[in-house]
């Protein structure tokens, strides 16, 4: 169970009455009906009446599994009983439910005992391990899925008890007319020559604008309490960098952000988030129409009405549905040996050497070779690493003192580290460190001296032993000099690689994302002794993401890639589709224009007029091994022929994968769903239509050329791909050591282990 339940006030203190619960709850008699009279409960009941705990279908539908099973029937069918009695004999804050929480919360537990059993009593052959992994994969994502309904479930009941006691302040409607003086203000305090742009970001003028209506009714609350959390959405949007921060925050006063936020805040309807997420939960019931992006949109509006609350149980719940329904949807981790192939070497270089050492002048050249690696540094909030650089300088010089010439071989072997850290708040770095050492070797000296007898011998000795006597204090100036140079050396080629990533991302990945409301947020960075992993969020603050546990990966993977259909379906959402029209070559255009990707026509186009749903218009799913793509119409029209009203098609795709490409050959079969009965001459014209408008295959490759580019002597390729409960898991291994024996996608059995970080 997840430490935030633990806290809870109402339920740490039913400890004690939970486990007289425990015992009375088989015979179907609770303690607090024993202690209640019915008249003190009726009276209770009918004041909560109106707050129901929603029925958890898909829960009850995964238990109905393992009651099947003898090792878990008896947990299930307790766990059954319990979450049933919750759904339909309590009422949000009475007695009872609090004490049935406190015992779903047990059950949960006790899977951890059941998964122990299990693992125990597996003493054979190879399939009954499989069939006990499996199960206990299954107890996992069933855990998982019951802990975030009983944080969500506990901190509604702590909220509805608060109101009830009157603890919670009621939200009323903020005027705002003071806004359009504030604006005065800050458009005076802006030099009108070096406007920074930062008011059209915030959309400072919608806001303004929602406020100054004169007849708060109930439409033009929605759209003032839209533009304001429009606008604290990109206040603290996690894109921005101190630097674009200080742009505009310092005009915001501590009181007008607080008006805002209660602008932006608003009434919450526990019913029906909680059914909200129930029905996200259940996914696709086969029956029209599928609009899940309905219900996700509900959600975050009462997530944003919690956000954005004074009140910290509000807040506590908002922060319960951002963990578990905005949850990281792309996952992104890098083996330690991908890091050293792609780290880019510093060529061997020669420089020249003119310097005064001891009074010696000195001039000569040295050879400077050195190989750069990466060492991670386990740390489990943020991707830690060391550059070494171990290397080596061989010099050639000749210096001239006392009237003699030496003509000098040096060698030197240095090493140095820097330690690197990328957190979510950006990255930092330690000075390097470097050690060396350093020999000097004399291979040969001349005198002025060196043809008169007996002066010229003498003289030489004297020097030679001169030089001898100072050759441990010329070490330590080499090493010295050495150490300095190789560290300026490193923190220059660390910083320029460091920039090229910044300029790379920006450029190609968060630019783009960011000006289509995106808002691609770190959740979570971590390094390991194998690999660095990264956690993103691709989402605005106005959308869903992530909420099921994603497919395994291996520590040993040269790279996985692992991305949620929500990060795709939060892309197409901002293209604007849902209840527009378009034909084939004005949708392309549209498009185009939201992404700034050049649009070409297509090469064949069917004469098709449609009118998208208000939901959902095209909505992307990973299911078992297939990827699926579902346009919902309101209309469509094939030429001067009858439109067809309210339906949804389906196109499935079926992928493979040959290297690094992986190409999603189309289904012909398109299942149809309408609203009302479809002839058969219908469906025909209509998935002919779709044949058309649809290529039969889409091609693309998953490891960019300028990535391959910089380790050509490695072969990359595909090691496995899954297509699974809502995630695409890609893993890419060195061709030498990719498992051909493996399937070509994998389903959701394969890739079944719960790993919901």
């Amino acid at each position: 169970m997840h430490s935030r339940l633990a806290p809870t006030p109402r339920l740490t203190s039913l400890i004690v009455s939970t486990v007289v619960f425990a015992v009375l709850f088989p015979i179907g008699i609770t303690g607090a009906q024993i202690m209640r009279s019915p008249g003190s409960q009726q009276v209770e009941t009918n004041r909560q009446q109106d707050i129901r705990w929603p029925k958890p279908g898909q829960l009850l539908k995964e238990i109905e599994r393992f009651e099947e099973l003898e090792v878990t029937s008896q947990w299930a069918a307790r766990t059954k009983q319990l979450v049933v009695y919750l759904c339909t004999e309590t009422a949000v804050t009475n007695q009872d439910a609090a004490d049935t929480l406190m015992a779903v919360h047990q059950q949960s537990q006790a899977i951890n005992t059941l998964m122990n059993q299990i693992t125990s009593s597996n003493t054979g052959g190879q399939a009954s391990s499989v069939e006990a992994t499996e199960l206990i994969s299954d107890l996992q994502r069933f855990q998982y899925r019951l802990n975030r309904r009983l944080e969500v479930w506990a901190t509604v009941l702590d909220y509805s008890e608060a109101r009830d006691r009157g603890n919670v302040t009621p939200i009323k409607t903020v005027s705002l007319s003071r806004l359009p003086r504030e604006l005065d203000r800050l458009l005076a305090a802006q030099d009108p020559r070096n406007t920074d742009g930062w008011q059209d970001y915030l959309a400072w003028d919608a806001l303004v604008k929602a406020g100054r209506v004169t007849n708060m009714d109930k439409k033009a609350r929605i759209e003032l309490r839209k533009a304001a959390q429009k606008f604290l959405a990109r206040y603290h949007s996690p894109a921005l960098t101190e630097e674009q921060r200080q742009l505009f925050q310092p005009h915001f006063s501590p009181e007008m952000l607080h008006s805002i936020r209660s602008v932006a805040s608003g009434e919450v309807e526990f019913n029906k988030l909680m059914t909200a997420i129930e029905i996200l939960e259940k996914g696709d019931t086969g029956k029209y129409p599928y609009q899940p992006g309905k219900y996700a949109l509900f959600l975050n509006r009462q997530y944003q009405n919690l956000l954005w609350s004074d009140d910290p149980i509000a807040q506590k719940l908002a922060a319960t549905i951002d963990t578990h329904w905005r949850n990281a949807n792309v996952r992104i981790a890098i083996n330690e040996r991908l890091l050293n192939l792609m780290l880019p070497q510093v060529p061997a270089m020669t420089e020249p050497v003119s310097e005064r050492v001891q009074g010696a002048k000195v001039s000569g050249q040295s050879l400077i070779e050195n190989q750069l690696q990466i060492a991670l540094i386990p740390n489990p909030n943020e991707i830690s690493l060391g550059i070494e650089t171990v290397g080596q300088v061989t010099s050639e010089t000749v210096s001239e003192k006392s009237g003699f010439i030496f003509q000098n071989r040096g060698m030197a072997d240095f090493k140095v580290f820097q330690k690197l850290a990328f957190s979510r708040t950006g990255v930092t770095s330690e000075a390097p460190f470097a050690t060396s050492s350093a020999k000097q070797r004399l291979i040969a000296m001349r005198g002025s001296f060196d043809r008169v007898p007996l002066i010229g011998r003498l003289t030489r000795m004297i020097a030679k032993q001169k030089v001898e006597e100072s050759t441990p204090a010329a070490n330590q100036l080499t090493r010295e000099r050495v150490e300095s140079g190789a560290k300026t050396r490193v923190e220059q080629e660390v910083n320029q690689l460091v920039g090229q990533l910044r300029r790379g991302m920006h450029k190609h990945v968060l630019s783009r994302l960011i000006s289509m409301d995106l808002e691609p947020e770190t959740v979570q960075l971590s390094t390991s002794q194998q690999r660095i992993v990264g956690r993103y969020r691709v989402a605005g603050r106005d959308q869903m993401a992530a909420f099921q546990p994603r497919p395994t990966d291996f520590e040993s993977d040269l790279l996985t890639v692992q991305f949620h259909q929500s990060a795709i379906n939060n892309l197409i959402d901002r293209f604007e589709l849902n209840g527009k029209e378009f034909n084939a070559v004005t949708l392309g255009k549209h498009v185009a224009a939201i992404t700034g990707i050049p649009y070409q026509s297509p090469s064949a186009n069917a004469d098709a007029r449609f009118k998208f749903a208000k939901y959902d218009a095209v909505r992307l799913e990973f299911e078992e091994g297939v990827a699926s793509l579902t346009f919902n119409f309101r209309s469509f029209q094939i030429g001067k022929g009858r439109p067809w009203k309210n339906f949804a098609i389906k196109a499935n795709f079926k992928p493979r994968y040959v290297g690094t490409q992986v190409v999603l050959e189309l289904d012909n079969f398109f299942p149809i769903k309408s609203k009302s009965k479809l002839g058969f001459g219908d469906h025909v014209a209509i998935r002919g239509a779709f044949k058309v408008i649809l290529e039969e295959q889409y091609a693309f490759d998953l490891m960019p050329q300028t990535v391959q580019a910089k380790v050509p002597n490695l072969v990359f390729a595909i090691d496995r791909l899954s297509l699974a409960d809502g995630w695409c898991g890609v893993a890419i291994e060195n061709v030498a050591n990719v498992v051909l024996q493996q399937p070509p996608v994998e389903t959701l059995r394969t890739a079944r282990q719960l790993q919901s970080r």
